[in-house]
């Protein structure tokens, strides 16, 4: 499958990211049709993540508050909020170790399941293209 074009907008570290995942195996169980648009929400909010933290870094991690006292830079909890939402979607497309388990199992049934269509497409009239008689046809 051809790694999908990096959507506009994002950081070079995202796009990296955005490659790298689409290069793993965990890519494989993606059906573009209906998983793309929630891989591209995990890949989003990576970026925004990103850029926030880069605020964060410019602007230190606090600020003065309404009173002048020193407070949690507002960022901060954005970053939070989206990373609650950023560990909900890595848990379906693959991204976490757990979802990683679930999946590697569904790839191996996959392959396995490719594997065993193969055999039987090479098969013919109950012959095989090495001249083997199936067995289940005896």
């Amino acid at each position: 499958m051809p790694i999908p074009a990096v959507p506009e907008g994002f950081l070079p570290e995202t796009a990296e990211k955005w490659r790298d995942y689409w290069l793993s195996d965990m890519a494989v169980v993606i059906d573009m049709g209906t998983d793309y648009d929630t891989v591209e929400r995990y890949f989003r909010l990576k970026n925004e993540e990103l850029l926030a933290y880069q605020v964060v870094e410019q602007e230190g991690r606090t600020v003065a508050g309404s009173q002048g006292q020193p407070v949690e830079h507002p960022m901060l909890r954005y970053v939070s909020r989206i990373q609650g939402e950023m560990r909900q979607i890595a848990d379906r497309i693959g991204l976490s170790p757990r979802s990683k388990a679930q999946l590697g199992i569904a790839i191996k049934r996959a392959v396995r399941d490719l594997e065993q269509r193969s055999q039987e497409v090479q098969m013919h009239d109950g012959v095989s293209d090495a001249g083997d008689r199936d067995p289940r046809l005896a």
